[in-house]
């Protein structure tokens, strides 16, 4: 509606109200009834002055007002100021009979409409009408023109859209402050102003391209186009006529964008299907909620030798059944697993499976990976992928060989082989390292080379350093080590020489990762160099006693047979038979003593009372005499206990004489042979089991020695005090 009903009749009635005010009724009365008379729209009503003028503004309809200008109290110019605060645009016209310039200047300054002075005759009347006619009819016009332009301003603005009215000149002749917005300006500033010239931005964009177009085509259109400098998108409705152009615009850039993204969205989409998932090697299955299939790319084709056209809507469980399983090599395990994630869709699953070759293809190991769709068109479905995994399978089982080999290789080796990480933990070792290192698999893993349990050690017994054992040589260096020898423990405390080569395994990078070892027991070895060279050193003692010991006998058997030849004396005979019988018993201890390096290898347990009673039979002095007070059973070598015992008791004799009492009895300990003889002075106890030591001209200086290296063997400790009687006691300790 465009203006209140009330306010359109008024603008349409063909009435013409006129208020006349002066102060001479008869006069006013005539007037009134010759302006009715003159034209049948006018109703005129009069008032006495201007105060009753005034009320009757207030309260009744009035088209303008005709007043005389010299009345009582107030004039009328003064009358029309009153009338312009109440109703500013209500034509006034002064009818007056006084006429003056001053009169008339006072009127036109006031803001009155009209003025005409009174006379004589009724002509004056038909231009007072006339006047009054007009006066209304521009004031009618005016009002009726405003509140259209207020209408229209009013549906303008209450229109979403932005919306401009351009004339032939493209002057915008109208708009809302909602296209002033949009437009990046104000109504004030468009309103009466080229388009072009307020808004320089629309001129070479593509908005202004259509409001050119629908000039000059004269044809509405309506589009979403672009206001480039602006950034901007708009939908824009045009209509046009001979006057010029109405548009009217919203912003759509939002819309614009997200449709952008959307085609942007959707190529990526398309692309990724088309271009990626439909060329992947991995083969994809898309199912919905039926487990239908809806999509498969050209891998599954490749590997299922289906068409895709062909089983796009069919059912996934049928085409498993009827087709796809038979192409594996365990076909019904293949399918019972797929077909298991369709009836409890709610788990990922994952295996891989073989498919067997045929004429026309190779054989193909396949990873299969599903899950269900949990959002989405196909909600409730399942995507299934099938990676070709078959070079991997064939390098797996390359290696399962190659480790197969491996192993074979480590455990037939005859050598033990330990693999070290770059921190020197073991990782493997074979059945010939756990038993050269005295350890069990479990055991070894997880230790190092430097484990403490080892207790390593050089051939000096010194502990080696952790930085110059082999592996940590190799990891620090990068260098292999050969032939490096170490003495360590093993479980239950027995020691093993061993024998390490070590050497490097590198990454591509020329990182050490593993350091490979070779050991050997060379236990055996070293106690043969070590006995080898104990022989050698008897060897030597053995020459230097043949040399030097067997000398003296020889040179006085050699003289004394001179002597005898010479003189036929029996004493030089004597001599040489005392000569002979020293040479006799050096020849059985140097015999004795060449065994002495030999290994004790066979011990058994000897009852020592029965031991030393056989041995005290070998001694050929009837007169002496023996007591054995011991019941000790020992471990040891039969053969050397006995070398031990006779040349115990040989001593005794040869110190002690011919009556003299030897007894063998136990002490805490061990055991104690003791005589009754001078017995030893404690000066001379630390050199009586030294070779060559001797108190006597006829003695070898080899018994005790032979004594002590017998007890060395078996690991005894000897001890030399003084016996009871004040003889010699020799006790055998730490006896097994």
């Amino acid at each position: 509606m465009l203006i209140s009903t009330k306010r359109r009749n008024l603008l349409m009635s063909s009435e013409i109200r006129v208020l006349h005010v002066d102060d001479e009724p008869e006069f006013a009365a005539l007037t009134a009834r010759l302006l009715e008379s003159i034209d049948d729209r006018f109703v005129v009503s009069t008032a006495a002055g201007p105060d009753e003028g005034c009320r009757l503004v207030e309260t009744e309809s009035v088209d303008c007002i005709v007043s005389d200008y010299d009345m009582p109290g107030q004039n009328g110019v003064d009358f029309l100021h009153r009338l312009r605060e109440v109703r500013p645009s209500l034509p006034f016209i002064l009818f007056t009979g006084k006429g003056s310039e001053e009169v008339a200047s006072d009127a036109i300054s006031a803001g009155v409409t009209d003025y005409l002075q009174k006379s004589a005759g009724t002509e004056q009347y038909t231009v007072l009408a006339n006047r009054i006619i007009n006066a209304v009819e521009r004031v009618r016009a005016k009002e009726t023109a405003e509140a259209t332009e207020q209408q229209l301003s009013a549906v303008h603005e209450r229109i979403a859209d932005g919306f401009v009215a351009v004339d032939t000149d493209w002057i915008c002749t109208d708009g809302n402050d909602t296209g002033a917005q949009l437009l990046g300006t104000t109504l004030r500033e468009l309103r009466g102003d080229a388009l072009w010239d307020v808004v320089p931005a629309l001129a070479e964009s593509s908005f202004g391209s259509a409001l050119r177009e629908a000039i000059e085509t004269q044809t509405p259109m309506s589009r979403e186009t672009a206001c480039e400098p602006l950034d901007r998108w708009f939908a824009v409705r045009v209509y046009p006529d001979s006057d010029g152009l109405s548009v009217y615009f919203h912003d759509v850039t939002d819309r614009q964008h997200q449709q952008q993204a959307l085609a942007d969205s959707e190529e990526k989409y398309r692309s990724f299907v088309e271009d990626v998932l439909d060329l992947s090697h991995v083969g994809t299955f898309i199912l919905d909620a039926t487990f239908s299939i809806v999509w498969i790319n050209r891998g599954i084709e490749q590997y299922f030798g289906i068409d895709r056209d062909s089983v796009i809507g069919r059912d996934k469980r049928k085409l498993i059944t009827e087709q796809i399983k038979h192409r594996f090599a365990a076909p019904d395990r293949f399918a019972e697993t797929v077909i298991a994630t369709y009836d409890d869709n709610t788990y990922v699953e994952q295996f891989e499976c073989q498919i067997l070759p045929t004429d026309t293809r190779d054989e193909r190991w396949l990873e299969h990976w599903s899950y269900p769709i949990s959002e989405g068109p196909y909600a409730g479905g399942r995507i299934e992928h099938y990676a070709d995994i078959t070079e991997r399978k064939h390098r797996e089982q390359e290696l399962s060989a190659e480790r197969e080999l491996l192993d074979r290789l480590l455990n037939t080796s005859p050598i033990g082989i330990v693999i070290f990480d770059a921190d020197g933990t073991i990782l493997r070792a074979n059945q010939q390292a756990e038993d050269v290192l005295g350890h069990t698999g479990q055991d070894l893993i997880g230790r190092t080379y430097d484990d403490r349990a080892w207790e390593i050690c050089d051939s000096t017994g010194a502990k080696i350093k952790r930085e110059e054992l082999p592996v940590s040589r190799v990891l620090q260096t990068g260098e292999s080590v050969y032939g490096h020898k170490q003495l360590i423990a093993v479980e239950g405390g027995e020691e093993r020489w061993i024998s390490v080569n070590a050497a490097p395994l590198s990454t591509p990078e020329g990182t050490i990762s593993r350091v490979i070892c070779t050991v050997s027991d060379i236990t055996a070895d070293r106690t043969a160099e070590q006995r080898l060279a104990q022989q050698n050193q008897q060897l030597a003692e053995f020459a230097s006693i043949a040399s030097h010991d067997l000398r003296n006998p020889l040179n006085v058997l050699g003289g004394s047979l001179e002597l005898a030849a010479e003189t036929g004396d029996e004493a030089h005979f004597e001599r040489s038979r005392r000569a002979i019988d020293r040479m006799e018993q050096l020849i059985d201890d140097l015999l004795v003593l060449a065994h002495q390096g030999e290994q004790i290898d066979a011990t058994e347990s000897v009852t020592i009372s029965e031991l030393v009673t056989d041995c005290w039979q070998q001694i050929s002095t009837p007169e002496a005499t023996l007591h054995v007070e011991t019941d000790r059973v020992v471990t040891a070598d039969r053969s050397r206990l006995v070398q031990l015992f006779e040349n115990l008791f040989r001593n005794s004799v040869d110190h002690g004489g011919e009556h003299v009492v030897v007894t063998v009895g136990d002490c805490p300990g061990g055991i104690y042979v003791a005589d009754n003889g001078p017995g030893i002075p404690s000066a001379n106890r630390e050199q009586v089991f030294d070779r060559g030591y001797s108190t006597t001209r006829t003695g070898t200086g080899l018994g005790l020695y032979i004594v002590r290296q017998v007890a060395d063997a078996h690991g005894w400790h000897i001890d030399l005090t003084e016996g009871d009687t004040g003889g010699a006691r020799i006790e055998l300790l730490n006896l097994a």
